[in-house]
């Protein structure tokens, strides 16, 4: 398996037309030079502000290069103190975005993204709640100093990395770390994008890394995946009403994840016995997989259909979402694309 994620790391190549087939070897291969270039470390910045909330832990992270990350720090702090956790749960959380911060899709993994700053300098505020995943204050910190090329701490230094404010009642403990960060100061995880979508290349052309093959339904538009996150995403729909479809491959618990997705359409949490009683079993080339069919409350508002799919260290999650009426017309269609999905296994990758 180290071999195949050295490899997604290195090349990520998207592309698809109508109702082709998308073939890929998991093969290890040589880093072009441009690519090469894109990897090499960059000066970055990171500020992160941890929210505990009941079960959950909040990370609300702003990414980028240093000298861009001082001049919107005092912004960002305000951000900070703008979050509010509701009662009810509708959504879990309300804040005050900043004039020019432009909102991005939540994801399989993040509540939010926001984006701001020059366009060659940009800057990203990340906002993400994990679970019993979140892993404690030491293990975020060290996990962190490693993403900036930093050596780890003991938590006897953390007091030195670390300092303490009140938002809201709520103690939050703020991070601040600077160093090298490897693709030009982005954090992409789990896989770097090394190249541009292309379309499907001839066989005796060198075959991308991704270790997946599927059937793009009709009137499915790929689109870049740009979130840092998802290796492929799609649009369905018609003029402003567009439903987005996205694959990724990420960690979180079901119980986690899907009460994100039920918070995304406006729905309360419940609890893991409840979710593993909804969820409808599906089988994905071989793996047995979970769905999820989640739609608010409200006439005309949001429906997710997500498939969740453990194989080795990883999740793979395929995520329909947009307006209930036009998801629902398209379930069949994604779920003939899941029914298309084939894994391709690396000699000794057992599922």
């Amino acid at each position: 398996m180290r071999s195949l994620f050295l490899a997604l790391s290195l090349a990520v190549i998207l592309g698809c037309e109508k109702d082709e087939i998308r073939h890929y070897q998991a093969t290890r291969l040589e880093v072009p030079p441009e690519v090469a270039a894109q990897a090499a470390p960059t000066p970055a910045r990171m500020i992160t502000a941890i929210f505990p909330h009941k079960d959950r832990t909040w990370f609300f992270k702003l990414t980028g290069p240093p000298e861009e990350v001082e001049k919107y720090k005092d912004e960002f702090e305000h951000f900070i103190q703008s979050v509010r956790f509701t009662k009810k749960g509708d959504p879990p959380v309300t804040y005050t975005v900043p004039q020019g911060w432009q909102r991005g899709a939540g994801d399989a993994l993040r509540f939010a993204t926001f984006r701001f700053g020059s366009k060659d300098k940009p800057l990203e505020v990340s906002v993400t709640p994990l679970g019993k995943e979140a892993r404690s204050l030491l293990e975020n910190v060290n996990r962190w100093r490693g993403q900036l090329g930093l050596e780890p701490i003991k938590e006897a230094e953390l007091g030195k990395e670390t300092r303490e404010i009140t938002v809201d009642e709520v103690k939050v403990t703020m991070v601040d770390l600077t160093g090298m960060m490897a693709g030009k100061g982005k954090m992409n995880a789990p896989f770097a994008k090394g190249h541009p979508p292309v379309h499907e290349r001839e066989q005796h052309e060198p075959a991308a890394a991704l270790p997946l093959t599927y059937r793009t339904p009709p009137g499915w538009k790929e689109q870049p995946a740009r979130d840092g996150i998802s290796l492929a995403a799609f649009q369905v729909g018609d003029g402003d009403r567009k439903a987005v479809v996205t694959v990724s491959a990420a960690g979180g618990s079901l119980t986690a994840n899907v009460n994100r997705w039920r918070a995304q359409v406006g729905l309360e949490p419940v609890s893991e016995e409840q979710i593993r009683h909804d969820l409808r079993p599906m089988n994905v080339d071989g793996s047995q997989g979970h769905y999820a069919d989640l739609t608010g409350p409200e006439s005309g508002g949001l429906r997710i259909l997500a498939v969740m799919v453990p194989r080795g260290d990883l999740t793979w999650f395929f995520k329909m979402r947009g307006p209930a009426d036009l998801v629902g017309r398209e379930k069949a269609a994604f779920e003939a694309f899941i029914g298309s999905v084939r894994f391709v296994a690396e000699e000794g990758d057992k599922r």
